[in-house]
C-alpha cells in the first residue's frame, strides 16, 4: 500500500481495495473483526437506494461499536474511524431515497430512524475519542445540517449534541448566518 502512494496506483476506496489488493483487504477483515466488510455493505445499501438493508446494517454497526466489553468495543470505534465509517455516516444524516410501490409509506420513517442512529453514532464518537469532534468541525455544512436536523423531534436531542460537541471543540464562533432558512 505504502509503495502505491508512492506511485499513485493505491486503492481510492474499500472496494477497490478489496479488489485489487485482497491479501491486503484479508489482513485488514481479521485484524479489525470484519468492520471493513460492514461499512462496505453499509455504503452498497445507501449508494443502491436500500434503506431497509442500509438500516439494518447501520443497527448492527451501533451494537458493535457501543456494546459489548470495553477493548472490543474501542477496537470497533477505532477501526470505523480509521475504514472511513464517519463518511457513510455524514452521508446517511442527508441521504434521499426512492422507491416505488409500498415499501414507499413507510419509508420517511425509516429515513429519520437512520438519520437518528447516524447522530447517535457520530455523538459516541466525540464522546469516546478526542480528536473526532474537531474533526467533524471540517465539515463546513455539517453544523447547518445539524440545525435542520434540530427541527425534527426524532432527531433533535442527538443533533443538538452533536453541533454541542463540534462548538466547544472549536475556537471561533459560529455564525448562525450560515444557516439558510433558520
Amino acid at each position: 500500500v505504502m509503495h502505491g502512494e508512492l506511485d499513485g496506483r493505491t486503492p481510492r476506496s474499500m472496494r477497490q481495495l478489496q479488489r485489487q489488493m485482497p491479501g491486503v483487504w484479508a489482513k485488514l477483515e481479521s485484524m479489525q473483526q470484519g468492520m471493513a466488510s460492514l461499512l462496505l455493505e453499509l455504503e452498497q445499501a445507501l449508494v443502491a437506494h436500500k434503506p431497509r438493508a442500509a438500516h439494518a446494517l447501520l443497527l448492527l454497526l451501533a451494537r458493535r461499536v457501543c456494546e459489548g466489553s470495553t477493548q472490543e468495543v474501542e477496537m470497533n470505534r477505532e477501526a470505523l474511524v480509521m475504514l472511513g465509517g464517519p463518511r457513510i455516516l455524514l452521508q446517511l444524516l442527508v441521504a434521499t431515497f426512492q422507491i416505488q410501490g409500498d415499501e414507499h409509506k413507510e419509508l420517511p420513517r425509516l429515513v429519520w430512524a437512520m438519520r437518528n442512529q447516524s447522530l447517535v453514532l457520530l455523538r459516541e464518537l466525540c464522546f469516546t475519542l478526542p480528536f473526532f469532534s474537531e474533526s467533524l468541525a471540517c465539515h463546513k455544512s455539517l453544523i447547518a445540517d445539524l440545525f435542520h436536523l434540530m427541527a425534527k423531534p426524532d432527531t433533535f436531542d442527538n443533533a443538538v449534541g452533536v453541533a454541542e460537541e463540534i462548538l466547544a471543540s472549536s475556537t471561533a464562533t459560529y455564525p448562525l448566518s450560515k444557516v439558510p432558512r433558520l
